[in-house]
């Protein structure tokens, strides 16, 4: 989710920056107030955008580990030690020395 999050709020938040940027020196160059609907598009995309990458972080804070990789690498390596050892050598092999 956090991926479809960043991939629709940078977007937006570039159109908002570079469309609301490019209005404002128009209406500025122009002299005249620029309509409230071309002021409302790039801020509410910016606001958009901002919200979006904020929950895109927020999930990817969350998903942290619950279990430290050591010992999933050490249970993982044991489970195919053992099936390595069963397939090639054919051996029997002791849990505890493993």
């Amino acid at each position: 989710m956090a991926s479809i999050y960043l991939l629709t709020g940078l977007p937006l938040l570039i159109f908002g920056l570079i469309f609301g940027t490019s209005k404002w020196i128009h209406y500025a160059s122009l002299g005249i107030p620029a309509p409230t609907g071309t002021v409302m598009i790039p801020t509410l995309s910016v606001l958009l955008s901002i919200q979006l990458l904020l929950s895109a972080i927020e999930i990817d804070l969350r998903s942290v580990p619950r279990e430290p990789l050591p010992i999933r690498c050490k249970s993982f390596l044991a489970a195919n030690l053992r099936e390595f050892a069963r397939t090639v050598f054919k051996l029997r092999v002791n849990p505890r020395l493993v």
